[in-house]
Formats: C-alpha cells, sequence, structure tokens
C-alpha cells in the first residue's frame, strides 16, 4: 500500500525539521562556547563564529526547502526538466553563498572560523538524529 502525502504533511515535517535542527543547532554552538572556554581560548569570536555558522545553517536548510518545493510544484505539473534545474541552479547558488561567506569571513578574522565551521558542519548530523527519532516514533505508532 503506498502513502500519499499531503501539502500539509510537508509543512508540519518541514517545521518538526526546522524547529529540532534550530534546537540542534543551539546545543551545538552552545558546547563549542564550553570547549572553548574550558581551553581557556573563549572570546567573542567564538560566540559570533557559532552564531554566525548556526544562521547560515538553518538559513541554508529553510532555503533548500522552499526551492525543493519550487522544483516538486514544477515536476507535478510535468516540467520534470524544469524542476530538476531549480533544483540544482537552488544547490549552486546555496553551496556559492557559503564559500563566499566564509572566504570573506577567513579573510577579514571578524569571527573565530572553528566555530563558524562546527554548525555548517553538523547540520546534517542533527537532521539525521533527527530523521531516525521519527522513524522510530512513525514505527511504533
Amino acid at each position: 500500500m503506498t502513502e500519499t502525502f499531503t501539502a500539509e504533511d510537508s509543512k508540519k515535517a518541514f517545521a518538526r525539521q526546522l524547529t529540532f535542527l534550530t534546537v540542534g543547532e543551539f546545543l551545538v554552538v552552545g558546547l563549542t562556547c564550553a570547549v572553548f572556554f574550558a581551553l581557556g581560548k573563549f572570546d567573542m569570536k567564538v560566540l559570533w563564529g557559532g552564531v554566525l555558522g548556526m544562521a547560515l545553517a538553518i538559513g541554508n536548510f529553510a532555503v533548500m526547502a522552499f526551492f525543493l518545493t519550487l522544483a516538486s510544484k514544477k515536476a507535478v505539473s510535468g516540467d520534470v526538466k524544469g524542476g530538476q534545474s531549480v533544483s540544482s541552479m537552488s544547490m549552486i547558488g546555496r553551496y556559492l553563498l557559503l564559500a563566499l561567506v566564509l572566504f570573506i569571513v577567513a579573510r577579514t578574522k571578524v569571527v573565530n572560523a572553528i566555530a563558524l565551521v562546527v554548525p555548517l558542519a553538523l547540520f546534517r548530523v542533527i537532521l539525521s538524529v533527527e530523521e531516525l527519532i521519527s522513524t522510530k516514533e512513525e514505527k511504533a505508532a
């Protein structure tokens, strides 16, 4: 038996993932700051790097979801190639923007680069944990 998912189901899933990602990113930034503090290396550049990394990770996820929604609407309406190009261009644009921000930050040294990269590097891990939890909840139900 196949399941059909409605737009409302997609919105609920996105809201759950975004909430989980936001909480997870706050925890990651907090742990990053705690590690820097324990090592005696904490300063405001660490905090701002973590906050910027968190904002970039969450923003990247939200923009990705928006463009994937546009791509799926194109595909459902019969324009599969259009949907694929929207998806591809979104990915390229998001990665170029992230690379540009990372380059600028590395050159200006206004934030701690490690604290900036940690939330970006772990956002997929956080979403994988959310996926595991939601899968277990679905099986239990």
